[in-house]
């Protein structure tokens, strides 16, 4: 048998801000999303898990976006991110989420992040 493992951590932080675009943005730059949360804050793991026919075959799963399921996608190649020397989030082995974002947008113009923090794109 093989399975689909997928792994769901979720970090919950309680943010003083002016509005959701800045808690979203203090949330991003200035927490780290681990286990390792003062209360309030809290960290949790759960898994689903799908047992799979054809696991090389994954262009015929169904993603998520907004709770609303997109079909006929699939995995983007695994690649490989430079990070940016004019960014402070960056260093010389680390490529912050805004540069890795912005070049996975670059390469791939019709690329989705799903709710299970993947990106995808449209089957051909």
């Amino acid at each position: 048998m093989k399975y689909r493992v997928e792994v769901v951590q979720t970090n919950v932080f309680y943010i003083e801000a002016d509005s959701k675009e800045r808690a979203r943005e203090i949330a991003t730059e200035d927490y780290i999303w681990d286990e390792a949360q003062t209360a309030p804050d809290s960290y949790n793991v759960h898994f689903n898990i799908e047992e799979q026919e054809d696991q090389d075959n994954r262009e015929n799963d169904v993603y998520y976006i907004e709770d609303e399921p997109i079909y006929n996608h699939k995995l983007i190649e695994n690649d490989d991110f430079e990070p940016n020397k004019e960014c402070s989030q960056c260093d010389v082995e680390y490529t912050c989420w805004d540069c890795e974002a912005e070049q996975i947008r670059e390469r791939y113009p019709d690329v989705r992040y799903t709710d299970s923090l993947e990106w995808v794109v449209p089957t051909k």
